[in-house]
C-alpha cells in the first residue's frame, strides 16, 4: 500500500531506539510505518521505535534510524532518485520497490525490476527485496537474483487481515512468514494491519504475533501500518488499527506497541 503523494521521508543515522521497552539486544525490531502527511516527528519518540521508514527517501526526522525505499522505477518516476542518492545521507539499510506486483503501486514487471537491481548494491547498504502484497512476484524475482548473482540481504513482505476474522489469530500472517522463510534471509515484516476489524481483536492479534515471532527467528524487524489516523480517506478503513489518535495520544494498540520491545 502507501502510494507516492502519502511519502514525503530521508535519512538519519541509526540509534537504539526512542522510549518504550528495550528487549535485550541491541538490533532495532519495532518501527512503523510513517505517514508523515498524518504525524509528527514527536510520534516516533511517543511509540518507542527504533526504526522507521515513509517510503520515500528524505525526512525531517531525527533521532531514530531511517531507512529509505526506492518506491518505484526511477526512470519512469521523476521524483524517485537512483539508490546511490537515496543512501548518501549514511542510510545502513535500503527497501526494494514498494508493491511491484500492484497496479496502484510501483507496477512492475519482473525483468524491469532484475534490470534495474545492479543499482541497488551500493557499499555496505543492507538491501531489501521488492516488498510484495501477494506470492506470485517475488518468487521469480528471486529466481533472477540467484542466476545473475545479485544481492539481496533480507526479504520484505506486507501482510493485510483484509477480511472479517482474518485478525482472529495469527495463522494467516505466520503462513506469510513461513512461505518467506523459503530464502532463508531475514524477514522485514514492512506493513502489516487488521482492516475493518475490532479494536480489541486488533490489540490481541498484535500481542499474539509479537508472541508468534519468536518460533520465526528470520523475523528481524516489522512495522505496522499506520503510525496515527489516515489523512487519506482510502486508508480510513485502518482507523481502529492506527497507533495514534488525531491529536497524537495513544490508542488502545498504541499502548501495547509503546510497551513492546524496541530492540531484539
Amino acid at each position: 500500500m502507501a502510494g507516492a503523494a502519502s511519502a514525503t521521508g530521508g535519512a538519519a543515522s541509526a540509534t537504539a531506539g526512542a522510549g518504550g521497552a528495550s528487549a535485550a539486544g541491541t538490533q532495532p525490531m519495532k518501527g512503523v510505518a510513517f505517514d508523515s502527511t498524518s504525524g509528527s516527528c514527536a510520534d516516533l519518540a511517543r511509540l518507542g521505535v527504533s526504526w522507521y521508514y515513509n517510503w520515500s527517501t528524505t525526512t525531517k526526522c531525527t533521532g531514530v534510524e531511517y531507512v529509505p525505499q526506492i518506491w518505484g522505477d526511477w526512470t519512469v518516476l521523476s521524483w524517485v532518485p537512483m539508490p546511490a542518492k537515496a543512501v548518501a545521507n549514511g542510510a545502513k539499510a535500503l527497501l526494494g520497490f514498494n508493491e511491484p506486483d500492484g497496479t496502484g503501486q510501483a507496477n512492475m514487471t519482473v525483468a524491469e525490476a532484475l534490470k534495474l537491481w545492479p543499482s541497488f548494491d551500493q557499499p555496505g547498504v543492507l538491501l531489501g527485496s521488492p516488498a510484495v502484497a501477494g506470492e506470485g512476484w517475488l518468487p521469480d524475482f528471486m529466481t533472477g537474483v540467484a542466476a545473475q548473482n545479485l544481492r539481496v540481504d533480507f526479504i520484505a513482505v506486507h501482510w493485510y487481515g483484509w477480511d472479517p476474522g482474518t485478525c482472529n489469530d495469527t495463522s494467516q500472517l505466520e503462513a506469510k512468514i513461513k512461505w518467506a522463510e523459503q530464502w532463508q534471509r531475514p524477514i522485514w515484516i514492512t506493513e502489516w494491519s487488521c482492516r475493518l476489524q475490532a479494536v480489541d481483536v486488533v490489540n490481541k492479534f498484535y500481542t499474539d504475533a509479537l508472541a508468534m515471532f519468536k518460533n520465526h527467528p528470520l523475523v528481524q524487524r516489522y512495522a505496522w501500518f499506520l503510525s496515527r489516523s489516515a489523512s487519506d480517506p482510502t486508508d480510513s478503513d485502518f482507523n481502529n488499527s492506527t497507533l495514534l489518535d488525531t491529536n497524537g495520544n495513544p490508542t488502545t494498540l498504541g499502548n501495547e506497541y509503546i510497551a513492546a520491545p524496541s530492540l531484539r
